[in-house]
This record gives C-alpha cells, sequence and structure tokens, in this order.
C-alpha cells in the first residue's frame, strides 16, 4: 500500500513538474523583459570569461557569468531565451520541492503556476539563480549524508556569487550548525567530528573562492555595478551599494520634483 502511495505521489509530482517547465517555455517564449541592460553586461562577461578566464567583480555575480558557458553555443536571441526558462524553471522546481511536504501540492503548484510570469519580471537573473541554489541548499539539508551536508553549504557558496548579500545567509547558518554542535556537545560530552570539519572545509572553500574571483578581475573599463564606462558619472566608485544609493535617490528626486510641479 506505501508503495502504490509513493508511486502515485511520485507520478503526481513529475505531472506538476513538467507543467511547470511547459509553462514556463511558454512564458518564457513571449516574453522580452530579458532584453535588458543589465543582461548584456553579463553575456559580455561571459565572453571575457571564456576567451581570457577573467570574472566581473564579486558584486556583479561571477558564478552566474560561469552559468551561462551552458547556453552561449546559442545564437542570439535564443541563448537569452534559453538562460531565462531554465533559470526561472530552476527557481521554480526548486520552490515546489522545497515546500511540496509542507503544504497540499495541488495548492502549491496553482500558486507557483500563477508566479511564473511574476519571475520573468525579476530583472536581472542572477538573483533568480542565488535563490534557487538556496533553496536546494535547505533540502539538501535536510538529509544525514555528510557528503550531501557539504555540498549544500558549496550551494549557498556559489548563491553568494550570483548575489553577494546571501554571504549573510552563509554566516548564520555556521552560526546555526555551530551553535547546535555545541548544545549536543554539552548535552552528551561528544563532538561530531565529521560536522566540524565539514564547516571547516566550506569557510576554507568560501576564502579559496574569493580569492580566485579577485585575483583573476577582469580590467575591463565596464567592469563596474553600471556595467558602462565611469569616464561621465559623477561617482567613479565600483560599489553596488554606492550605484544603488544613487540610482534610489534619483528616483526619489524625481518623484518629489514632479509631485510639486504636478
Amino acid at each position: 500500500m506505501r508503495k502504490l502511495i509513493l508511486k502515485s505521489n511520485s507520478k503526481l509530482i513529475f505531472l506538476y513538474t513538467s507543467i511547470i517547465l511547459l509553462i514556463c517555455i511558454l512564458v518564457g517564449l513571449s516574453s522580452l523583459d530579458f532584453f535588458s541592460g543589465e543582461q548584456y553586461g553579463y553575456w559580455y562577461f561571459n565572453k571575457i570569461f571564456l576567451n581570457e578566464y577573467l570574472f566581473p567583480d564579486i558584486s556583479r555575480s561571477p558564478i552566474y557569468v560561469v552559468y551561462l558557458s551552458l547556453f552561449n553555443w546559442l545564437d542570439t536571441p535564443y541563448n537569452y531565451y534559453a538562460d531565462a526558462i531554465t533559470t526561472n524553471f530552476l527557481l521554480s522546481f526548486s520552490l515546489f520541492y522545497l515546500f511540496k511536504n509542507e503544504y497540499n501540492k495541488f495548492y502549491l503548484f496553482l500558486i507557483i503556476s500563477l508566479s511564473i510570469g511574476f519571475f520573468f519580471n525579476l530583472i536581472p537573473y542572477p538573483q533568480a539563480l542565488a535563490l534557487s541554489l538556496l533553496n536546494f541548499s535547505i533540502i539538501l539539508r535536510r538529509k544525514k549524508n555528510i557528503f550531501v551536508y557539504i555540498f549544500s553549504y558549496l550551494l549557498i557558496i556559489f548563491a553568494i556569487y550570483c548575489r553577494i548579500t546571501y554571504i549573510i545567509v552563509f554566516v548564520l547558518f555556521i552560526l546555526f550548525d555551530l551553535t547546535k554542535l555545541i548544545l549536543k556537545f554539552k548535552k552528551k560530552t561528544k563532538f561530531n567530528h565529521k560536522k566540524n570539519f565539514a564547516i571547516l572545509f566550506v569557510v576554507l572553500f568560501f576564502i579559496s573562492a574569493d580569492y580566485l574571483f579577485k585575483s583573476n578581475v577582469s580590467e575591463s573599463r565596464f567592469n563596474n555595478g553600471y556595467f558602462q564606462s565611469l569616464e561621465w558619472k559623477p561617482s567613479k566608485s565600483n560599489s553596488n551599494i554606492d550605484i544603488a544609493f544613487q540610482v534610489n535617490f534619483n528616483f526619489l528626486y524625481l518623484s518629489k520634483f514632479l509631485f510639486i510641479n504636478f
């Protein structure tokens, strides 16, 4: 009886994920949202990576730039479509698998299906890939195998280099796991050495990855948060924080100016 239930659940999950993939393809083929200046910048640095093995600044998603190599053999615009469809399917698929045991599968399928159009509007797509990697990491953390545990941390590190803000999640997960190990040690007076070494390994891996990306940075004049030359910009800063402040300040200034005058 249990085998029949598991088999029917597997068929149902396969059906839902197949329909989600179909919706992603249909929405992707009818969407033009990903033809944006920012997406062009990532493809530009993908060519630099393939030709010179150099990366953009770490705030500009070096892992996403490498990921685009999966699609660069296609001609434009098919590479853009393939990237958008694949990335948003990964996001939808990861969300479905993350919550499928917590909520009614049909309602979950319905919510995700109705959200796919919104996902395609979330430009740029490094943030969709980063969230997908985090979701898969959380799914894998439920397993007790130490190698799966390490791989789940590696996925979070990859997410960091798709969106640097995910470093907060990385630090929180390490603090959470270390706290659990300490509490278990107090109860059982025995350390879980495998997890200790696993955490040490992923921290060293993160430091190594950070060194790799920072020591092989492209000197292109477009290697900044704008993906533009800074020659005529009021600020020469490459920091995405500075750029975000300037952009939002301009939006607020214009909205207040327009409100006062109209």
